[in-house]
């Protein structure tokens, strides 16, 4: 029997949710159950969708340098397209592979456009999106567990959980770095 995972899902702002490609391809009515008006597809791999999807790749792998400009100007295009439809009170839904870097780089730079919130606040929110508080409070817990650890014994010790992994978002240090430019 194969156990389906739970599917990435979270509100970042009024009208504005962001997931993994998942929830669009194993069901294929959510995006119409959830009245959303706009799916903002940025995995790259062609989905069916029975509502407007805008298509960009923003891939999930480091950007070099040369690579930033390109994919910096696509995200702000997105931007603006999110901005159109949600204050329009439109639903949009915006998906990545793993509902873990693009999209949630693509929601930091909406937040901290249209939402003014500084960037670290944004990629704080961001990392941990997908947490709920007791997860939280236990991964705060881990954390301090871990570096008690490394004071006592002075050798690295392993604190983080696969599941924290798994949950956790922006792992991309150049997706950090657009946020913070």
């Amino acid at each position: 029997m194969s156990t389906k995972k739970a599917p990435l899902l979270s509100t970042v702002a009024p009208n504005l949710i962001i997931g993994d490609i998942d929830n669009v391809n194993d069901d294929k009515s959510f995006l119409v159950a959830n009245k959303f008006s706009l799916f903002i597809n940025l995995s790259g791999m062609e989905v069916l969708s029975s509502i407007e999807t805008y298509e960009q790749n923003i891939p999930n792998d480091e950007w070099v340098d040369n690579e930033c400009a390109f994919y910096s100007n696509k995200i702000w295009l997105i931007v603006e397209e999110i901005y159109k439809r949600t204050s329009q009170r439109q639903k949009v839904f915006m998906a990545c592979n793993s509902g873990r870097n693009s999209s949630p780089v693509v929601a930091g730079a909406y937040l901290i456009r249209y939402h003014k919130m500084p960037p670290a606040a944004v990629i704080t929110l961001l990392e941990t999106i997908f947490f709920t508080p007791d997860e939280l409070e236990t991964r705060k817990q881990s954390i301090e567990n871990h570096k008690a650890a490394i004071l006592k014994s002075g050798h690295f010790v392993r604190a983080q959980t696969h599941a924290e992994f798994t949950k956790k978002c922006l792992t991309n240090n150049s997706f950090r770095k657009f946020l913070l430019s």
